[in-house]
């Protein structure tokens, strides 16, 4: 049934309450026409025409309106067609298999309604399967030309793998995480770990998640940001620590500070390098400021679409 578009856009709309008062004066008044109309050929039979009525009216609105539809159907075949000796035990099997009815065609309904999501649910897995493939091959791309244009020959697989590690890893957070979001808490422990401990990272704030698109760039961020303070910044000093803070405005607007502190004096690069390549506004970062302060780095990265809890 779920194959043929009409036939499941008629179970699943929703229908407002005019609509369905309109829906079932129609259904209960043609039933009730009918009846009459072969009460002649079938006398003896008042509420046969009116099965269908409580059938259609139940998979077409729920359960709600057809039991209201199936006891006016049963007096109105007691007044009108109640000359049958055994009207009373076929009054009762009217509303027990009225009854069965609206059950059937409520799990009917439910059933139809669960292939639907299931349906979009496959659907839209598989677009954003086909979307990361893509965008995941791309990131790739990306990352060994740039990796090969700024190492040096030695250096270039230690420089890659440790870059298609990082990827990997945002990959993997993904899978633990709700569908479709990431915890900001985890993914800024899980982009630092490999490079500070607890005496040298401190992160703070609340408990929030990112829309999926914004967690793989931000862990790029974060690891690149991280690698140069394990060169050339703070992590190079005995006393050197960085402060990973964020807070969320009432816009759903997360805004991530990195500041070094305790580090060698910073002074701006002579040239542009694969990671402050990565360090700018980019499909799920609305904005990326990266500040060379003498005291140390500071790196102010804007994320929409975040939630608390």
């Amino acid at each position: 049934m779920t194959k043929f578009p009409l036939i499941r856009h008629a179970l699943l709309a929703k229908r407002t309450q005019l609509e369905c008062f309109a829906l079932a004066g129609l259904l209960v008044g043609g039933a009730t026409a009918l009846r009459l109309a072969v009460d002649h050929v079938i006398p003896n039979m008042p509420f046969i025409t009116y099965f269908p009525c409580v059938m259609i009216m139940a998979l077409l609105t729920d359960w709600r309106w057809g039991a209201p539809v199936s006891v006016v159907s049963a007096i109105l075949g007691a007044s009108l067609f109640s000359g049958s000796t055994t009207f009373g035990l076929q009054f009762v099997a009217f509303l027990i298999i009225s009854a069965i009815f609206i059950t059937i065609a409520e799990l009917l309904r439910r059933l139809i309604a669960e292939l639907e999501v299931a349906r979009q649910v496959a659907e839209y897995q598989s677009d954003e399967l086909l979307h990361r493939v893509g965008n995941t091959l791309a990131v790739v791309q990306t990352i060994a030309a740039q990796t090969l244009r700024h190492s040096a020959p030695d250096e270039f697989m230690d420089a890659f793998g440790s870059r298609l590690r990082a990827l990997d890893k945002a990959h993997t957070l993904l899978r633990k995480m709700a569908v479709g979001r990431c915890s900001l808490s985890m993914l800024v422990l899980e982009s630092c770990q490999p490079f500070c401990d607890r005496r040298t990272l401190k992160p703070s704030g609340p408990d929030c998640h990112l829309p999926a698109q914004s967690c793989v760039p931000l862990m790029h961020c974060l690891h690149e940001l991280a690698t140069n303070a394990v060169m050339h910044g703070a992590l190079t000093a005995p006393g050197g620590r960085i402060a990973v803070s964020w807070v969320i405005d009432e816009e759903g607007r997360a805004t991530v500070t990195w500041n070094e502190e305790g580090g060698p004096p910073v002074a701006p690069p002579t040239r542009k390098g694969m990671g402050t390549g990565l360090l700018r506004s980019q499909s799920g970062l609305a904005d990326v400021k990266l500040i060379y302060a003498t005291a140390g780095v500071r790196c102010v990265i804007v994320i929409d679409g975040a939630e608390l809890g």
